[in-house]
């Protein structure tokens, strides 16, 4: 549903049995296997929000980035073994806030990097290296929320854009302003 103007899924479960809701693009999306995907995410109290990528989470393949506000839990990186989801790596920082986090999830080749809750978590993994679906998730408590989605592809150098001194707008002048993108 839309609530305040974001994306909220709700369904996810903090008893057993342990629910998760999602929406997921095509589990087929051939567009999305290196890239950058940016968004904003609302955890709620003891919740875990997962953006998944790189499979199908109907047949239980690919990758998930997790954001978890319970107390001892931070970011992660997880990928399904046939008993369960399991870690790639180690769950990096502290408990996500219960407030908007601005997110960015890079993914290039066997590299991935997850910067949300004012931390990082840099994995690499071999095993999906196939493009696949994108999915928003709220795996545990009672809702997440996601507004700014934004998915581009991967590029080896960030864009950045430098932007000139101020200068005083005269309308009567005929004034050039010029913005330069480079590495």
């Amino acid at each position: 549903t839309i609530v305040n103007g974001a994306l909220q899924i709700a369904g996810g479960s903090t008893t057993s049995p342990y629910g998760w809701a999602d929406l997921g693009s095509n589990e087929t999306y051939e567009s999305f296997q290196n890239a950058i995907m940016e968004l904003d995410v609302l955890l709620n109290t003891d919740s875990i929000t997962e953006i998944g990528f790189r499979g199908d989470r109907f047949a239980n393949t690919g990758y998930k980035a997790r954001l978890d506000s319970r107390s001892g839990q931070g970011i992660s990186f997880l990928k399904p073994p046939y008993s369960g989801w399991g870690l790639i790596g180690s769950v990096s920082g502290t408990a996500c806030s219960t407030s908007w986090q601005d997110t960015k999830i890079t993914i290039n080749g066997t590299n991935f990097k997850l910067e949300a809750c004012g931390q990082t978590n840099t994995q690499t993994d071999l095993e999906y290296s196939n493009a696949g679906e994108i999915s928003l998730q709220n795996h545990y408590g009672a809702s997440s929320s996601f507004d700014n989605v934004t998915v581009r592809k991967f590029v080896d150098l960030e864009p950045t854009s430098v932007v000139g001194g101020e200068e005083e707008f005269n309308s009567s002048c005929n004034t050039n302003f010029t913005v330069t993108s480079g590495p």
